[in-house]
């Protein structure tokens, strides 16, 4: 496990190599997985879980203007 420092704290992160695809569908088998989000990429990373075996449900703001307008 690796320690990484996030602006002063320091934090383990389980590694690709440590926790492969299949310990994390066998983890996650008999869970769903939601990802609340304002940014399309989350919404690609979702569909990414999605598409390796994992049960995800996708939540993503939507704005009531268009983009580069101000209130």
């Amino acid at each position: 496990m690796a320690k990484i420092n996030f602006g002063g704290v320091v934090e383990d992160v389980v590694m690709r190599d440590e926790f492969s695809l299949d310990k994390a569908r066998e983890a996650l088998k008999n869970e769903v997985v939601a990802v609340l989000a304002m940014a399309s990429k989350a919404r690609r990373r979702a569909l990414n879980m999605r598409d390796n075996g994992i049960n995800v449900i996708v939540g993503q703001w939507r704005a009531t203007r268009p983009p580069g307008t101000r209130r």
